[in-house]
């Protein structure tokens, strides 16, 4: 399709039609863009995009034709051009009713703001509302379903990975020592048949008819390690109870070094789901969520150095139930950062609130959005501007963002202080059976990945594609090695 000029666009908006104009390099258009896109249709009738040219800046990846496509496919796109003038002189030209750009913005001085009030013009800021539908997202994602490799071709294309590259990388992984510190959890899963509604009151009948336990938590992830990795061992703690022993007994079998206290003041976290028909209904969290004492804080420090000479990652697994009190999480970071270790953690903050802050100075963070915006407590501002605010406030080498059916987002900043380069990996499994404990996945794989070698990239793409596979089945059973290779082999 041939560029279009500004007076090309001028002739096909509708008079009377309020216009939005947004501009940018749109190397790949991520979720902060789409949701850009989606709140200038809301406040305007037609939405002009401006893409930079190649020549524009030395961060701009990828050929003007590319980028024009990505942004053409959108739905909420109205008209698209290549801006081969400048900023003001193209508002000016245009006369847009408003100009929206990120809120990372809203801080800075805009070149925008002077043509703008030239004319009665306004510059307008949005965030990040949280979601999309998967319906809201490109054209080109829609139906997708298997073929992950297929479906990722433009992310590996622009990292200049190769399926041959991925599936070496995988092999490396057998080769990496893990240890997790984290809450050790039972997962309880009760298969139900629906029954009806009661007559008495509006209450939904089941009946049980089958139940399944599994270790999750930071069980499930050292699980992972294990069954991806050349050895895994577990610090945490569990009850005095047959959960606990259930825990130690499943772990040993997978062949994971549980170093697993009891703690006589708290029963072993347990967490029952019931479901019909492939659908969770309930969960029943049974938990206690008090700091452990002092004196096993200790002995979990003292289990933790003795390991730690042994491991090439550690992986924090916080599901906020007391164990990973500050002091410790400081003494085990500043232990294996002399090391040399990469460092990587989360801090769930689904049905209990976390803090993924306390993970300073480390290789990864894998928080959600919701924990993203809880950290740096903004619920506005876009991706970049939470990936910019949590990098600065953890010290953290890589932030991706899990967005849930939109993927994992990523703002990796540049060797110059001033370059940075957002990119996705599209969620590859569009239509999950059990999305509990894709999060676990992600983590230590993608953990695992950097301890191997891989950059960012590759490393972020195996731990999406763990975490696709994690979603594929019921319950926590470890996943390994062959079946991410199998995904690649699709």
């Amino acid at each position: 399709m041939a560029s279009r000029s500004i007076t090309d666009v001028k002739s096909q908006i509708t008079e009377g039609s309020k216009v939005c104009f947004v501009s940018g390099k749109f190397n790949v258009v991520h979720p902060g863009h789409l949701r850009l896109f989606r709140h200038a249709k809301e406040i305007c009738d037609h939405l002009v995009v401006a893409v930079y040219p190649d020549h524009w800046s030395p961060e701009i990846l990828l050929p003007l034709a590319d980028r024009l496509e990505g942004v053409r496919s959108n739905i909420w796109v109205d008209d698209v051009f290549v801006l081969s003038e400048s900023i003001e002189s193209a508002i000016i030209n245009l006369r847009p009713h408003v100009v929206l750009k990120g809120k990372e913005h809203q801080s800075l001085k805009n070149i925008e703001e002077d043509p703008l009030d030239s004319y009665g013009g306004v510059l307008r800021f949005a965030g990040g509302q949280l979601g999309l539908s998967s319906s809201d997202l490109l054209h080109a994602e829609q139906g997708y379903l298997h073929n992950f490799t297929q479906h990722t071709t433009g992310y590996l294309r622009r990292h200049q990975i190769s399926i041959n590259d991925l599936r070496l990388q995988i092999e490396a992984m057998r080769e990496v020592r893990t240890l997790v510190i984290g809450d050790l959890i039972i997962d309880r899963y009760i298969d139900c048949e629906p029954i009806g509604m009661s007559a008495e009151d509006p209450t939904v009948v089941v009946s049980p008819i089958a139940e399944k336990q599994f270790v999750g938590g930071a069980g499930v992830v050292a699980s992972h390690a294990k069954c991806l990795g050349k050895n895994a061992s577990l610090v945490s703690i569990r009850g005095d109870d047959k959960a606990g022993e259930f825990a130690l007994d499943q772990l040993e079998k997978i062949g994971v070094s549980a170093y697993v206290s009891c703690d006589s003041e708290r029963p072993t976290t347990f967490k029952t789901r019931y479901r019909a028909r492939n659908q969770t209904l309930l969960r029943v969290n049974d938990f206690r969520d008090h700091q452990i004492n002092n004196h096993l804080a200790e002995h979990l420090q003292s289990q933790i150095l003795d390991v730690l000479p042994e491991v090439d990652v550690v992986v924090f697994s916080d599901f906020s139930y007391g164990l990973l009190t500050t002091s410790l999480v400081n003494k085990v970071i500043e232990a294996g950062r002399k090391r040399n270790i990469i460092l990587a953690g989360d801090s769930q903050s689904s049905s209990q609130v976390g803090d993924v802050t306390k993970f300073h100075d480390v290789s990864l963070l894998t928080p959600t959005e919701k924990e993203a915006r809880l950290a740096v407590r903004d619920n506005n501002i876009g991706l970049v501007g939470i990936s910019q605010r949590l990098r600065e406030i953890t010290r953290a080498e890589h932030v991706p963002i899990t967005l849930g059916g939109e993927g994992v987002f990523l703002h990796h900043a540049g060797i110059r202080v001033d370059s940075a380069e957002d990119d996705r990996v599209p969620a590859l499994n569009k239509n999950p059976v059990d999305v509990s404990g894709a999060g676990d996945a992600f983590l230590v794989s993608t953990a695992m990945c950097l301890a191997s070698g891989a950059d960012i990239w590759k490393a972020m793409y195996i731990g999406s594609v763990a975490s696709a596979c994690q979603v594929s089945r019921i319950g926590n059973n470890p996943l390994t090695t062959e079946d991410i290779l199998r995904q690649l082999s699709v």
